[in-house]
């Protein structure tokens, strides 16, 4: 099998990175992908929703995905969890598969900072997503998915939410629920 790992914060999860999500698919034909959101990003210093309201709006949002699933496993390490560690747990759980990291054109600009960065190109496939229609040089080993374009942010949802502007359109009915019920 072939499977992507799409991990981050997901503060909260929109429109713009289930249609990333499902384009990444189609485009490398993956058999399954797997979301991870993270505790707490280590390129973040904090989220705007707590934890178990980033990973209940994540399930809600992908729950009609047959070949999506959520995974909590960084979540229940309760702590900031390194990508490498991350996709090192989801090698030994897949261990005859081909794992892909996908990640956006924002975390590519920054990859070489990343907690062993070289391992992770030595060991799997990272695919970036070309997001933001950024003029951004993606090189070898990289592969680049160009894609049909949200211009939508997590910080734009949370922005609307603070100061009760519409945002209805651009999550998933379920997590727009949600979120309004939990204020």
């Amino acid at each position: 099998m072939k499977i992507g790992i799409f991990g981050g914060s997901f503060d909260p999860i929109h429109l713009g990175h289930i249609n990333a999500i499902q384009e990444v698919k189609l485009a490398l034909s993956l058999d399954k992908i797997i979301v991870v959101p993270a505790f707490l990003s280590p390129h973040k210093v904090s989220a705007s929703l707590d934890v178990d309201a980033r990973l209940k709006c994540v399930k809600l949002a992908l729950e009609d995905y047959p070949d999506v699933t959520v995974s909590a496993y960084e979540v229940e390490q309760e702590k900031q969890v390194y990508s490498f560690d991350t996709l090192q747990y989801f090698k030994s759980r897949y261990p005859d598969d081909d794992i892909v990291l996908i990640i956006g054109t924002d975390q590519y600009i920054n990859f070489d900072k990343w907690y062993k960065y070289q391992a992770i190109l030595d060991m799997f496939t990272v695919v970036v997503v070309n997001r933001y229609h950024e003029s951004v040089n993606i090189d070898a080993p990289f592969i680049t998915i160009d894609m049909p374009i949200f211009e939508l942010s997590s910080t734009l949802i949370r922005t609307r939410m603070n100061n009760n502007a519409p945002f209805r359109h651009l999550v998933p009915p379920e997590v727009y629920s949600y979120l309004k019920e939990n204020k």
